[in-house]
């Protein structure tokens, strides 16, 4: 599959290639993605709703004359080698990740080659926007096609998902899923349980998504967002005994909650109500974009916000102040979080006529109450995962 459009690899990544290295690279393509609504459902078999998003990561990288494996991750300005098999736990963020996935692609059989590359792009990191799972996705897909094998993206989502459960983030699959399946122009509603999906187009009329970046990133991430899945993990392993019939969340409902309440643990009801309801919300936003209802979209954003907030607690100080700035502003329907939270970004559905002075208002009023300077990007859905070809694009 490659990749046809004209985005193509940043000059100064085809620069630092050519630095650092004599070999010829073979280049990926790697979105990083926006999950409409459903957060925090996909590690609780639930539905989400997720695109491709026009930032990408690049990886380029060429077979080596030198034994194992030499990174330049060019955006942080760092250079790495180690052999595959390895596996520093105290490494770099990034090269723990990448000696992760290399093991789990060896452990799926696929010969990994004495190999040297660069990697970036503008998927800004902490963000909420699946930068690792772009990374982990390209670079798996960069080995298939150099194995020659066939691209099965659901076995590239699940090595890559496998990666980051060895570093130690208990995911779901859905940022795997999303980068690998994106389309151009539309969205994707993926039920979890099963890994069934359809695509819907993603056309807002007069409207734009606009992401609006905290550029803050507290260090709870890791550890609580493997508690709160271990906490509704929990719930349903006690209504296994209460409950026939009761296999996964989605078996679950709030009249079962409620009747067993003084035998579950009161912060599991609280996550477990909010998946529940995150869910419900998932399947209303597909009827109402497929209805033109913006109004219930952006409503439907809130109250998501609201969950995340109040119940499922994984936003922050700087994430409320955004979505409250947005029901401030009259060209925006709803606001919300997105991705594991903590930091990261608020997705805003906007009037597309109004959309830079809107969000240049609520830069400046963050700014001014947190001392911080927000990065603004409107987004529009992208294609996947793919190699890129310079003379498809040169045609």
């Amino acid at each position: 599959m490659s990749v046809s459009s004209s985005f193509h690899p940043p000059l100064s990544l085809l620069s630092a290639y050519q630095e650092h290295f004599k070999s010829s690279p073979r280049w990926v393509r790697a979105p990083g993605r926006i999950n409409l609504i459903g957060e925090h459902t996909d590690y609780n078999l639930g539905y989400v709703f997720p695109a491709a998003i026009d930032r990408f990561m690049w990886l380029g990288f060429g077979e080596s004359k030198t034994e194992g494996i030499t990174v330049v991750a060019a955006d942080l300005n760092e250079k790495a080698h180690f052999l595959p098999g390895s596996f520093d736990d105290h490494a770099r963020g990034w090269l723990k990740y990448l000696q992760a996935l290399i093991m789990e692609a060896q452990a799926k059989g696929l010969e990994i080659p004495s190999m040297e590359g660069v990697l970036g792009g503008n998927i800004p990191v902490g963000a909420g926007l699946s930068s690792s799972a772009a990374m982990g996705t390209g670079l798996i897909y960069w080995i298939y096609l150099h194995n020659g094998r066939e691209i099965n993206l659901m076995d590239i989502a699940r090595i890559a998902q496998a990666a980051e459960h060895r570093i130690g983030v208990n995911c779901g699959i859905m940022d795997q899923f999303a980068v690998l399946h994106g389309k151009s122009g539309q969205a994707v509603r993926l039920d979890c349980l099963n890994l069934s999906f359809q695509y819907a187009p993603l056309d807002l009329d007069e409207y734009l998504l606009v992401l609006i970046n905290t550029n803050v990133k507290h260090e709870l991430s890791g550890t609580a967002y493997n508690d709160r899945r271990a906490s509704c993990e929990q719930i349903v392993a006690a209504l296994k005994d209460l409950e026939p019939g009761v296999k996964t969340l989605r078996d679950v409902t709030e009249n079962m909650i409620e009747k067993h309440r003084d035998a579950l643990d009161p912060e599991g009801i609280q996550r477990v109500t909010f998946v529940l309801r995150e869910n419900a919300r998932v399947l209303a936003t597909s009827v109402a974009l497929e209805n033109g209802e913006y109004d219930l979209f952006g409503e439907l954003l809130y109250q998501s916000h609201e969950g995340l907030s109040q119940e499922y607690e994984v936003s922050c100080g700087e994430l409320d102040l955004l979505v409250e700035l947005a029901k401030e502003e009259p060209a925006v329907l709803g606001a919300r979080m997105v991705g594991g939270g903590f930091g990261g970004c608020t997705l805003n559905l906007m009037l597309r006529s109004q959309w830079e002075e809107t969000s240049a208002r609520m830069a400046a009023t963050y700014q001014s109450q947190t001392g911080l300077v927000p990065d603004i990007y409107p987004v529009t859905a992208a294609d996947g995962v793919g190699e890129w070809l310079e003379e498809t694009v040169n045609a």
